[in-house]
């Protein structure tokens, strides 16, 4: 509309989407409309001419008329386009030009039109109003069908759309369509007009029925023994002259092209299918509930308002009429069984369709999982509910008061408690297993390997345990499910090359290595990156945790050291990329004289490095996949990646040949009795010697990785601190609640005397140290105490822990006078002791004292001066400096 003046448009301008080829014959017809109403329509299609040298003064008039308005339809074109079709005009001199330029690059379109055309016509055809739409949405999406099928060049009488509407309306509109296929003139019966005569039916249908707008509605649903016959796309009800049988005429038609779903079968549908599973079971439909008892089984659904705008996704309500549990979300179940199919009707006879029945995996506050049974899949539904009745079947009590609705279980105990809502209704929010992974694991074997070996692939699993490469696996079938797990933590691209060639022999002839890091949240023990070494034969693989890459050289060293003395082999060659941790002048000399040809591939180019690179993106896949399974926090990447490595080793690969790499490099064929899930919550046993006679005798740790002796790695969440057990129970369906945990990241050690004569000294470290493979742990709070004495010459002195100390020396106490006392401390102590050398030689006293020294050790021969050993390290000296003193408190 104008705004203003004539020549102004407002409001949103078409745009046309270069991602979307079908949206240029619209944005054709607006933008025509747009033209027309500018009064620039011609110079678009025709365009103009520059005037002749000795244009006249008219001439000249006409030429500014003309450009003006080319100007102002360029202007048009250029503000209702995206940029890639920006791209495609922004040179176009002229509107015309700007036109034709977008007109021929829609050019292929209109070949497309004849196909799209085939699929506008089955839509058309199978297109039937459902249960739940109302008149004006099934209007809006059969003119809208119909436009595009004009769109793309089709001729559509309105006296068909007319008759479509009327074939294919929801039984209660029979009625008032058999009423105006005998009263009215389908030939000038215009669309709006029937649209307009349905739409006040259906308000009177809604007055009649009692439905307003945020009312309650009733649900209930009941067995039936008779299928329903395709509804939706072949109807084969016929009434009236305008014969409602749907496409090509019901029972009459062709069917030598049509597959049953069911036994894959030509010539039937699958409602009319002979080989149907179970032909006596009955199908699910609602009825509205009678006082009289049924023959047939009936699930009741009892009253539920209309969803609000803030639906919560976890929220369920209690039912008292329900009969059976119903939920909307798919994602939810495990195990469901989708050929059971039924129907929930409204007290208006609208219904809804079910899709399945199959469990639901919910998560207890205890960090346990338990399963809901047979709970129906229902689409439609904007709600789940959970049956009171058939809580009651299953023996559980129901207790009403004081406004709760409490559900006991056999022996009285509450398991569940559901306040009355605003509006009348009973609504509980329960959590559910987001891993679809640890969902099936709870009740399918193959998922609980899966789990326990890292979420390694149902392929390797399957292979593991058909060729006996291990020891103690069950048989493993693939699943069709989906572990989100995995797709989380492992998708990837598409590889670029499936097959390269091994080059080595033997183990140890080529070794390929590469560093991963640095992470964003440093290990348990402090460290930033891993390091990876494996062998070319065997595809064995080493992983060390390090802090700094100048650590890949020390690291390297061990490694070498380690892997030639269990195999009775040298290393020949090894494969990294160039990166300054292993082209520094120390490795390479290392590598010279060792007599290791080292390998460096080309800059930009990792493919040359490819096993590393694709090994150190395996472990990463799945300790990401481990973390994520058991909601662990980020901090514990280093205990996932170690334990990733030494379940990689006991995998297959595909250059072996039904063998797994640790039975390649030790030639024993390995265990995998006592693997389990990552991250579990266990329970360790203490000793006798570690407890009183009253203290528990386990401890609830958190499983974090393996050890060399077949014992378990286990960490305290709540201390940090690692133990290694072999006296272990472990709850594999049981998840640490890590959320409630408090982050403490201090790495301190703290000595406390609280009395003068004899305490116990309390240590408290979280200071890392290596155990196996390079993996990090802490020292705990379960060590033994040790009783110490307090040094005699602190005798006199007062002794406070360093928690209560500041940085400027400050005592933190309740009282001035407390503060005082490490003041008059520090003021008694006039010639403090050097803590270092640099400052002791500063001082000629400290420096005459440490000559005495050496000069007494030389006359002592408690050395000697020799040539350091090869492949040996010297032992550092450390100066202590001390003060003594006489009786008198005079220096000695």
């Amino acid at each position: 509309m104008a705004n203003g003046n004539e020549g102004t448009l407002s409001g949103n301008m078409p745009m046309l989407d270069s991602k979307n080829l079908n949206s240029y014959d619209r944005w054709c017809v607006r933008m025509k409309a747009i033209f027309g109403f500018q009064e620039v329509m011609e110079i678009v299609n025709i365009g103009y001419s520059d005037p002749p040298e000795n244009a006249t003064d008219k001439q000249q008039a006409a030429f500014r008329k003309a450009k003006r308005k080319d100007c102002k339809a360029l202007f048009y074109l250029h503000q209702c386009v995206d940029e890639a079709n920006f791209e495609k005009i922004a040179l176009a001199k002229t509107a015309k030009e700007a036109w034709d330029i977008l007109a021929q690059s829609y050019a292929g379109v209109e070949r497309l039109k004849t196909v799209r055309l085939q699929t506008l016509r089955r839509q058309y055809e199978l297109l039937q109003m459902g249960n739940q739409e109302t008149i004006q949405e099934y209007f809006s999406q059969l003119q809208s069908l119909t436009n595009l099928m004009k769109s793309c060049g089709e001729n559509i009488k309105e006296r068909t759309i007319v008759e479509k509407v009327l074939r294919t309306l929801d039984t209660k509109f029979d009625m008032i369509a058999i009423a105006i296929e005998e009263s009215k003139n389908l030939d000038s019966l215009k669309l709006e007009e029937l649209q307009g005569s349905l739409e006040a039916y259906e308000q009177r249908l809604r007055e009649r029925n009692g439905d307003k707008s945020g009312s309650e509605q009733a649900l209930l649903a009941k067995q039936n023994k008779k299928a329903e016959s395709n509804r939706g796309k072949f109807n084969k009800r016929g009434r009236g002259r305008g014969f409602r049988g749907g496409y090509n005429g019901g029972s009459g038609s062709d069917k030598s092209h049509v597959q049953c779903y069911n036994c894959n079968k030509y010539g039937h549908y699958a409602s009319d299918c002979w080989s149907k599973e179970g032909s006596n079971s009955k199908e699910e439909e609602v009825n509205v509930a009678q006082k009289e008892e049924s023959e047939d089984e009936v699930l009741l659904m009892v009253t539920t308002e209309k969803p609000e705008k803030k639906t919560l996704s976890e929220s369920w309500y209690l039912d008292t009429g329900c009969s059976n549990h119903m939920s909307f979300q798919k994602k939810w179940f495990i195990n469901l069984n989708e050929k059971i199919k039924s129907k929930v009707k409204f007290a208006d006879n609208s219904t809804v369709e079910c899709e399945g029945k199959g469990k639901i995996l919910i998560r207890r506050k205890d960090g346990k999982t338990t399963v809901i049974s047979d709970v129906l899949y229902v689409p439609a539904m904007k709600h789940n509910l959970l049956s009171i009745g058939q809580l009651l079947q299953k023996g559980y009590l129901i207790d009403w008061k004081d406004q709760m609705l409490r559900i006991l279980d056999k022996n009285g105990s509450p398991i569940l408690k559901a306040p009355l809502s605003n509006n009348r209704t009973f609504r509980v929010d329960i959590p559910v297993s987001d891993c679809m992974c640890f969902a099936a694991a709870v009740l399918d074997t193959n998922w609980l390997w899966h789990l326990r070996f890292g979420h390694l692939n149902f392929g390797s699993l399957s292979q593991l345990a058909g060729k006996e490469m291990v020891v103690g696996l069950p048989h493993i079938q693939k699943s069709e499910m989906t572990c989100e797990s995995c797709m989380l933590g492992k998708q990837a691209r598409n590889p670029f090359k499936a097959h390269l060639k091994t080059r080595s022999k033997d183990v140890l002839e080529v070794i390929y290595t590469d560093v991963c890091g640095p992470f964003e949240v440093s290990s348990l023990g402090g460290n930033k990156y891993f390091i990876t070494f494996i062998d070319d034969f065997s595809k064995k693989m080493w992983l060390y945790l390090i802090n700094r890459k100048s650590d890949v050289f020390k690291c390297f060293v061990e490694f070498k050291s380690l892997v030639e003395k269990q195999s009775g082999k040298v290393i020949k060659v090894i494969r990294s990329d160039g990166g300054g941790e292993y082209t520094n002048s120390e490795f390479e000399i290392f590598c010279k004289k060792e007599g290791l040809i080292h390998e460096v591939v080309a800059p930009y180019t990792p493919q040359h490095n490819g096993i590393a690179e694709r090994r150190n993106r395996t472990v990463l896949n799945m300790a990401r996949s481990m973390l994520k399974s058991k909601e662990m926090p980020h901090s514990f990447w280093g205990e996932a990646v170690a334990t990733a490595a030494y379940i990689l080793n006991l995998c297959p690969t595909k250059k072996l040949k039904f063998k797994t790499p640790e039975e390649v490099w030790s030639g024993k064929k390995p265990s995998v009795k006592h693997l389990r899930v990552f991250g579990s919550v266990c329970w360790k046993h203490i000793p006798d010697e570690r407890r009183r006679k009253l203290d528990d005798k386990s401890m609830k740790l958190v499983l974090v990785g393996y050890h060399a002796t077949g014992a378990y790695k286990l960490i305290n969440p709540i201390t940090k601190g690692v133990v290694i057990s072999r006296d272990v129970l472990v709850d594999e369906k049981t998840t640490w609640n890590w959320s409630s945990l408090e982050s403490n990241s201090n790495n301190r050690v703290e000595l406390s005397w609280t009395d003068l004569a004899g305490n116990i000294e309390q240590v408290q470290t979280d200071a890392p140290v290596n155990v196996n493979n390079g993996q990090t742990a802490t020292i705990g709070r379960n060590r033994p105490v040790r009783v110490v004495q307090v040094p005699t010459r602190f005798g006199d002195y007062v002794i406070n822990s360093d928690r209560v100390v500041t940085l400027e020396g400050e005592l933190i106490g309740e009282t001035e006078d407390e503060n005082d006392l490490v003041h008059l401390a520090l003021y008694a102590e006039i010639e403090p002791e050097p803590v270092c050398f640099e400052k002791a030689i500063l001082d000629p006293k400290w420096l005459e004292a440490m000559q005495e020294e050496l000069d007494a050790i030389q006359r002592n021969q408690t050395w000697a001066l020799t040539d350091l050993p090869k492949n040996h390290r010297p032992i550092t000296v450390k100066w202590v400096y001390k003060t003594k003193l006489n009786p008198d408190g005079s220096v000695a």
